[in-house]
């Protein structure tokens, strides 16, 4: 059994298993993270630090699910890119805003909520709308800052028959 074989079986589970996974996750994240928005949007008036870190969270998510078709695609056609440069990078950095931000802001609402917890009296002048909206904007600078270099990194086309590599 020779490596391109063991590349081939590799391959074929990637196909098998990521082409459902990734479309079922397209279509429920979508809807679902969409339907966080509308119901935040719709509560607008009831604004808290919480609702603020869970909208930047769905905002997060939809980020990247939306990006998920793309990676459906590609293992569709057997590991071939068809849309170009541009949006391989932007594929890319899109997923990686979404690990930063989403790990992130989960941490802010767990920290807080613990301090909502420990601290009942304090919390309400520690927790406020307007410092939560400011490490909302940190946390998107951050994960944008940290996640550039991807922007950097395009595809890179295979050889033979050999996949082109994305990501």
């Amino acid at each position: 059994m020779g490596n391109d074989s063991c590349n081939d079986t590799i391959d074929d589970f990637r196909r098998q298993v990521y082409l459902p996974t990734y479309s079922l996750v397209s279509v429920l994240g979508f809807a679902e993270n969409s339907f966080v928005l509308v119901v935040l949007l719709r509560t607008y008036h009831e604004r808290t630090a919480f609702q603020r870190y869970m909208f930047n969270l769905a905002l997060s998510d939809l980020l990247f699910v939306c990006t998920l078709p793309l990676r459906v695609a590609y293992y569709v056609h057997k590991g071939h890119w068809s849309f170009g440069d541009f949006l391989c990078r932007i594929s890319s950095c899109a997923m990686y805003i979404n690990f930063y931000s989403s790990i992130l802001f989960m941490t802010a609402m767990s920290f807080f909520r613990c301090i909502a917890i420990v601290f009942p009296i304090r919390n309400l002048h520690f927790i406020t709308e307007k410092k939560a909206t400011l490490l909302c904007v940190a946390i998107w600078l951050f994960a944008i800052l940290a996640s550039s270099p991807f922007l950097a990194r395009g595809t890179y086309p295979g050889r033979g028959n050999q996949q082109d590599k994305v990501f």
